[in-house]
């Protein structure tokens, strides 16, 4: 009975409520992680870490709750309300520049009484950092800074402060142009304002200097010029013992001796035009700069160099070398056959009309050839755009798209694979396959810096890894793709885990094939004939008849096999004999499937 009389109902449920809120509480946790923890979040920014410091504002790295994200954030040091608003200038002038090469700001506010922005956080490495290396500069970063400061003119904006510590070097040469502290809007007309010297030694234009300031777009087209300088000799274009004398260099139009090399030369000529000591005789856009310099990466003539025809002339060969000595070969040959032809004439007519027909031949195989390229590159270019829009699924599109490359790589044509595979990657630039492709194609040429490139694009897979560590091995090796016989027998023995690795060997020995001379190529066959018969003494004799290649081993003793990649692949696929001499020989396992190729062998 006292038991009975202790019990509460009343405790009971709320017991029962209790539990059912804690479930209520788990369960809300569980299914709505992002809107709780935006519930709970307190200040909005954490984690603060001084990235560093400038002559107007401070900027740290903090960890935004609300994005869940790292982020940058600028406050300004001086503390005035003048101080304050100029800051705050910046940012709103920021925010009106949403281009790929201009720091974007994500928000702006207070935190207390004390204003700040938010930008992206980009980790360390600016184009200061990278001039201190020995490598040249590629223009590519040059032409991305000029695709920002265009933009801001656009926009009416004056960036007035470029230097190589405001621009930002980001994975894959992503460009972004940082610091705006000193720019200021322009309209139709220049800015004209009070007398303060506000840039960097060395970077500023004169008329930043003179009392009267008159500032426009060519005052950023003389800092694009120093900054083209300063990638180009990697040291700032005007310089002097003091900040008085730079500036009395500079109003003097005194830019530092340029050397006077072949080289650079066409570069140079840009650069004086820039940074012309008259505004008036620089370039009238940052656009009109930068198709100069466009001109210049694609082997045009610039404006500033004003070219003569000679010099018009060579730019043409440099561009078109190729097919300029094939149009020079195919000249001289026809003159040569029209020579003999004007020659046998005396001789008699019967002869005359043969070698006419000769020279006619001639004509049209030049004809032909040229016509020939020109259809392929058309071919190419017409079947990858008929691929891309016909074929709307992904997968079934790379296949499609990269089966030539396929075809062309296993039947030794290798630079023709590599044209292709380009054309591909222009339309597919993230083609994880095409990467691949590209990959094998320069590894069996030795080009382990371009093969690392291409593998590092290739996908995350471990046979991309795979490949990816071997070819950094190697370019680290070989630097200069100047393989040794040893050298290239070390590689065909390296164990990796790829389960094409022995085709990509074989291509390895018939790419050698294909970019030595016969002679080498042998060396290298007599190597591996010796690594898989180490007991053997080889005597190799090779001709070339009209009707194919012949290779003589009698003479040879020792040799029981010749096949080096299973199943078929034999050491001697790649010379694409005709005929094998093994006379008085005992039998070699592998002999039977160049025999099913339908090569001759004469036992």
């Amino acid at each position: 009975m006292s038991q009975e009389s202790n019990f509460d109902p009343n405790k009971l449920i709320v017991n029962w409520n209790n539990q059912l809120g804690k479930i209520y509480q788990e369960a809300e946790e569980t299914l709505y992680p992002i809107l709780l923890s935006l519930k709970q979040a307190g200040s909005r920014y954490t984690l603060n870490t001084k990235l560093g410091e400038g002559g107007e504002k401070t900027v740290e790295r903090v960890y935004d709750q609300h994005t869940a994200r790292f982020i940058a954030l600028a406050k300004p040091i001086k503390k005035s309300t003048q101080d304050y608003e100029h800051f705050l200038r910046e940012a709103r002038l920021l925010t009106s520049l949403q281009h790929p090469n201009i720091i974007p700001v994500y928000d702006i506010g207070l935190i207390g009484n004390e204003p700040f922005f938010t930008m992206e956080w980009v980790q360390e490495g600016n184009l200061k950092d990278l001039l201190k290396s020995t490598k040249p500069i590629k223009l590519e970063i040059f032409l991305q800074v000029c695709d920002a400061i265009a933009f801001a003119h656009s926009k009416g904006v004056l960036n007035l402060d470029i230097k190589p510590e405001n621009i930002h070097i980001g994975l894959f040469s992503k460009v972004l142009v940082l610091d705006w502290g000193l720019a200021q809007m322009w309209r139709e007309k220049s800015i004209s304002g009070t007398f303060r010297i506000k840039g960097t030694p060395g970077f500023i234009a004169p008329e930043q200097l003179a009392p009267k300031q008159n500032l426009g777009r060519f005052t950023d087209i003389y800092q694009l010029g120093a900054l083209l300088f300063c990638m180009l000799y990697k040291k700032i274009p005007i310089e002097g013992d003091s900040v008085d004398q730079i500036f009395r260099r500079t109003l003097a139009g005194e830019v530092s001796l340029i050397e006077k090399s072949k080289t650079h030369a066409r570069l140079n000529s840009i650069i004086s035009k820039a940074m012309s000591k008259n505004p008036t005789d620089r370039y009238q856009s940052v656009l009109d700069l930068k198709k100069d310099v466009q001109l210049y990466c694609d082997g045009f003539p610039t404006q500033a160099e004003q070219a003569s025809f000679l010099t018009h002339l060579r730019l043409l060969y440099q561009r078109h070398r190729l097919i300029c000595n094939l149009t020079f070969f195919f000249s001289l040959l026809i003159s040569t056959a029209a020579l003999l032809f004007i020659e046998k004439v005396k001789s008699s007519e019967t002869r005359a009309q043969v070698d006419r027909q000769k020279a006619e031949d001639l004509l049209s195989l030049y004809e032909n050839a040229k016509k020939y390229r020109v259809e392929m590159e058309a071919g190419i270019i017409n079947s990858i755009e008929s691929i891309l829009a016909t074929e709307q699924n992904p997968e079934t599109r790379h296949k499609i798209l990269l089966a030539p490359t396929f075809r062309l790589f296993n039947s030794h044509n290798y630079e023709a694979a590599v044209n292709y595979t380009l054309e591909v990657l222009k339309y597919q630039p993230n083609s994880e396959n095409a990467w691949l492709f590209m990959g094998y194609l320069h590894f069996i040429r030795f080009d382990f810096e371009l093969a690392s490139k291409a593998f590092s694009k290739s996908g995350d897979d471990n046979w991309s890894k795979e490949l990816l560590k071997l070819s950094l091995k190697y370019q680290e090796l070989f630097p200069n793709k100047k393989l040794h016989i040893g050298d290239i027998i070390k590689l065909l023995q390296e164990p990796v885990k790829y389960k094409h690795w022995d085709w990509l060997k074989f291509h390895i020995i018939c790419s050698h094939h294909y970019h030595h001379p016969i002679k080498r190529h042998l060396e290298l066959i007599e190597a591996l004939l010796l690594t898989l018969n180490p007991r053997a003494t080889i005597q190799i004799k090779y001709s070339m008849e009209d009707n194919g290649a012949i290779l003589n081993l009698e003479g040879s003793t020792g040799i029981e096999t010749i096949i080096i990649f299973e199943p078929n692949r034999t050491i001697l696929d790649s010379l694409e004999l005709h005929e094998l001499h093994l006379h008085g020989m005992a039998p070699i396992k592998g002999t039977q499937y160049l025999d099913s190729q339908g090569v001759f062998i004469i036992k």
